[in-house]
């Protein structure tokens, strides 16, 4: 193989893998609003990773927390949150960000927190239109 060759393959190569480090390990922004109607709730979240524990956040209604991370490069960065609004109820449990279900869309997550379950934000309606049940 000539040296041009050679050359051109390993530019290509650290073009390719720069391209997607960036990708895979680029800052992630998670943003949790409180919506709970129609009592105007205050919200607790307690948000984990297996790496990171962000503590316990108090979000006033009509309020919001927010948090960052860089995904793992094996694509399984997994944050979960418990929620809980009322006293004489069990704390709910979502996946906030999963990698296999949120990697692909983008960087910037935000969620809109109802008594019927968690809804992210569709960046094409711009509504809270991607709604899911809470974890088992």
């Amino acid at each position: 193989m000539s040296n041009i060759t050679l050359q051109t393959m390993m530019l290509l190569l650290v073009l390719v893998l720069t391209s997607t480090s960036t990708t895979v390990v680029g800052r992630t922004h998670v943003r949790i609003m409180n919506e709970l109607q129609p009592e105007y709730l205050n919200l607790t979240a307690h948000c984990k990773s297996k790496d990171d524990d962000l503590g316990i956040q108090e979000i006033p209604y009509g309020e919001f927390f927010e948090f960052g991370f860089k995904p793992n490069v094996w694509g399984t960065t997994l944050f979960f949150c418990s929620m809980k609004w009322d006293e004489n109820s069990p704390p709910r449990y979502f996946d906030i960000y999963k990698s296999g279900r949120d990697k692909a869309k983008r960087s910037l997550y935000w969620w809109m927190i109802k008594v019927d379950g968690p809804c992210m934000l569709n960046w094409k309606t711009s509504d809270f239109d991607i709604c899911y049940p809470w974890n088992n």
